[in-house]
């Protein structure tokens, strides 16, 4: 019984010892292949790496072998030697070792050379153009010899002109000569002639202090006359001055007079000192009371009994034509004229705003405001650009009221929104 029971004990221990190495077994086994496994990938994904830089392909390539032995030769990757042949030929070709392909382009493509090359036929072309230039600037040059022959030669032909010439100044001079003696003959005449100019000139001076004397009393009765016209001048200016005090309405204020009328030409009393401009337009009334208000749509005063437009400028006074008239109204002196936008002592400030309908068309648009706009600079006006409205504004002058857009539907989306 003793010796079956230890040889039972030493089975036992055996058979744990089985198992117990077994299971190191499964234990390394497993730790084996999960190490292979994730050499593996970790050799996958250096290859995918490598194939970004380098496919495997290329790398069996002659051409790849000897860039990789060069590269071992200079002690640098085969990138970085790569990268230093680029930089090197970019060196070469523009003298910038960091332009890329699309600078070096760039930079050839100034000298006629195309973006998709190849920059050494171009250089062939080029170099076989200069050699053309060349051959014609030596052609140039055989020619620029022949013109310095002809030149020499035409020196030669002028030292004989000069040399000729020479030769007929010494006959000429003998010929002035003989002109010197026939000069004094004719010298004793002038003397004789030359007293006879100064007794003319001494009666002509006399007749000369006889007209002067009579322009100078001329002189002195326009003088008085302009003194008269002067003391009329002030007066109509006094006038004026009272009448413009008494305007209340700036779009009603009297721009000037009529001085005078000549058929259909009508003088006014305002000139280039007062702004006046070609082409201007003016409204006649009998008087200041007549002057309605201004249409809003055009800035137009309402009709008078006559339009003027202005043919010519003075200082200050000016000529204007009748351009429209009225039957049996017609426009007399002290008449006053006006314009909605012109002022001889101020220049009215406007804000034009929104599209207008000038022409009647039942379509308002930008360029009729604009039309507007230039109405109002011709006439004197001053236009403020921009949508605020600043405090020293004397007009507001609004277009036609936009129309309302169309109800959007329950369900719209942005671009339906934004397009609204």
């Amino acid at each position: 019984m003793a010796v079956r029971s230890a040889s039972n004990t030493g089975l036992v221990v055996a058979l744990i010892v089985f198992i117990i190495l077994t299971i190191g077994m499964l234990a390394m086994t497993i730790i084996f292949y999960t190490a292979q496994t994730t050499a593996e990938e970790e050799r996958a994904e250096a290859e995918s790496t490598l194939a970004t830089y380098v496919t495997a392909e290329e790398r069996n390539r002659d051409a790849f072998a000897g860039l990789r032995q060069e590269a071992e030769q200079r002690r640098l990757s085969v990138y970085g030697y790569q990268q230093q042949r680029l930089q090197n030929l970019a060196e070469y070709l523009t003298g910038d070792p960091n332009r890329d392909l699309d600078g070096v382009s760039q930079e050839f493509a100034r000298f006629d050379i195309p973006e998709q090359g190849p920059v050494l036929g171009r250089v062939r072309q080029m170099s076989q153009d200069l050699g053309s230039v060349n051959d014609q600037v030596e052609r140039l040059n055989n020619q620029l010899a022949e013109r310095d022959d002809e030149i020499d030669e035409l020196e030669r032909e002028k030292e004989e002109l000069r040399q000729a010439h020479q030769e007929e100044i010494r006959q000429v001079r003998a010929s002035i000569d003989a002109y010197r003696d026939r000069n004094e003959e004719m010298y004793d005449d002038i003397r004789v002639t030359k007293d006879q100019m100064r007794q003319t000139l001494d009666r002509q001076a006399r007749e000369f202090n006889e007209e002067r004397n009579d322009l100078e009393d001329q002189i002195d009765d326009l003088r008085q006359e302009n003194f008269v016209v002067k003391d009329r001048l002030n007066e109509l200016e006094s006038i004026l001055s009272d009448i413009r005090l008494r305007a209340q309405d700036p779009s009603q204020l009297a721009a000037g007079r009529v001085i005078d009328v000549a058929g259909d030409e009508v003088f006014i009393n305002r000139g280039s000192r007062d702004r006046i401009v070609l082409g201007m337009t003016f409204e006649v009334y009998s008087s200041e009371s007549a002057i309605g208000q201004a249409d809003p749509r055009t800035g137009q005063l309402s009709r008078g009994k006559a339009s003027l437009e202005v043919i010519r400028v003075g200082d200050r006074t000016s000529t204007a034509k009748v351009v429209r008239s009225r039957p049996g109204q017609p426009v007399v002196a002290d008449d006053v004229i006006a314009n909605a936008v012109y002022d001889p002592n101020y220049r009215f400030k406007f804000l034009v705003h929104g599209r207008f309908d000038v022409d009647g068309d039942g379509r308002a648009t930008v360029e009729e405001r604009d039309y507007i706009k230039s109405q109002i600079v011709e006439w004197g006006g001053e236009v403020v650009e921009g949508s605020d409205i600043p405090g020293d504004l004397d007009f507001l002058v609004l277009g036609v009221e936009p129309p309302e857009p169309p109800q959007l539907p329950s369900n719209y989306t942005d671009r339906q929104f934004r397009d609204h």
